[in-house]
């Protein structure tokens, strides 16, 4: 009851909220596993096993993904500031547009705001997705 209750109502709040704080290409694999998620069943011992359980293990494993490259960017961009092959305050033109519709955004000199709408979709939706991975798997293994 609870882990459908959360992959039909908390999993659908996360992903969209994930679309609608920023808009680049990590939104829109988000969107379209929005506009998947009915064609999907509830928990159950045959669907955790297929599609469904299928589709949360690919949000995990994407949200996942994406909070990894996020912190890859960050840590790359801080470390080439630091050593000194990059101004602050610089522009790529064409690189920067580039990362920034994929869904990379440097965070120096950020509001905290602006880095809280830049990480947390992602964060958010990995954690929703592990929730009902967990719950799945917890449920289905007592029965």
């Amino acid at each position: 009851m609870v882990s459908g209750l959360v992959y039909r109502v908390l999993l659908p709040v996360c992903l969209t909220a994930g679309c609608v704080l920023r808009y680049n290409c990590f939104s829109l694999v988000y969107l379209v596993i929005l506009l998947l998620l009915p064609l999907f069943p509830e928990s159950s011992p045959a669907s955790v096993k297929g599609n469904a359980g299928r589709v949360v293990k690919a949000v995990c494993g994407l949200s996942l993904l994406f909070v990894s490259l996020q912190i890859c960017f960050q840590v790359t961009l801080s470390t080439l500031e630091t050593s000194g092959h990059l101004q602050p305050g610089y522009n790529c033109s064409t690189w920067e547009r580039a990362l920034r519709q994929l869904g990379l955004e440097s965070v120096s000199g950020s509001d905290p705001g602006s880095v809280l709408r830049i990480f947390s979709p992602d964060v958010v939706v990995f954690l929703v997705g592990l929730t009902i991975w967990i719950l799945w798997s917890r449920t289905h293994t007592q029965e």
